[in-house]
């Protein structure tokens, strides 16, 4: 065991007021992230808080504050509001930002201590962004019974075995671009590996673990990689899939 855990720096590049719509999160709020190897007894500090969210996705994050930032910006930080973010579809407080009194840079380590990656940290912030605003947009055009089960249907996109599922079809899309990251996704795992050694499948196009009838879940018959439960998940995944397909990483 090393002395030293591989953890980030996520800060904002803008020195800009809290943003007062999610629209407006989204055009004027951008972050980077450096790496940086911090102590063990750092990481020990009680002073870090846990993200709620990551930890149901099955990558348990936790921040704390910087006393100074690498390119001097102390504003408003986006990426901590969405890992503290209610997470919850069914709940009121689906997407509200919890009062978290942090501005400026953050460290992010993960929970239990084991290197983090900085493609990592990005996919994980770019998936809870995405799951935010198609779980607001859904559920604003929603009503009666039909609300009731996009909220489930909802919840099951921020499951540890769906979080992998996205995550593995995302470095296969990567490899298969070739763009200059490429190399770097061929080396990466799941992060969701780094808790559990097994993970279930989840279906490609709705995150579920079963089929409707309660049955296992079919494999894509050309790759065997990704898994479906019902066949028009897997017709509306195809657009993307099939990018992806040939990949056997």
């Amino acid at each position: 065991m090393t002395d030293r855990v591989a953890c980030l720096i996520v800060e904002p590049t803008n020195n800009t007021p809290p943003p007062s719509t999610p629209a407006e999160q989204e055009q004027t709020h951008t972050h980077e992230i450096f790496g940086e190897r911090l102590t063990r007894q750092m990481l020990s500090l009680t002073l870090w808080r846990e993200s709620p969210i990551t930890a149901q996705m099955g990558v348990p994050l936790k921040v704390l504050g910087r006393a100074d930032s690498n390119n001097g910006f102390t504003g408003y930080n986006f990426a901590v509001q969405l890992l503290f973010v209610g997470p919850n579809p069914a709940s009121p407080r689906f997407a509200a930002h919890l009062p978290i009194p942090m501005r400026g840079s953050i460290y992010v380590a993960h929970v239990d201590h084991v290197d983090l990656n900085n493609d990592v940290c990005h996919f994980v912030i770019d998936y809870i962004r995405d799951f935010l605003a198609v779980g607001q947009n859904i559920l604003a055009q929603a009503a009666g019974e039909e609300k009731e089960l996009a909220k489930r249907k909802l919840a099951q996109r921020l499951s540890k075995e769906a979080f992998h599922a996205q995550f593995e079809e995302h470095r296969r899309l990567e490899i298969v671009a070739r763009k200059s990251s490429w190399s770097r996704w061929q080396a990466i795992e799941s992060p969701v590996l780094l808790k559990y050694s097994v993970v279930a499948p989840a279906c490609g196009g709705c995150a579920a673990l079963t089929c409707p009838t309660g049955g296992n879940l079919q494999k894509c018959g050309k790759c065997g990689l990704r898994y479906y439960c019902s066949r028009d998940c897997q017709v509306k995944d195809w657009t993307t899939h099939k990018k992806a397909c040939n990949i056997t990483v």
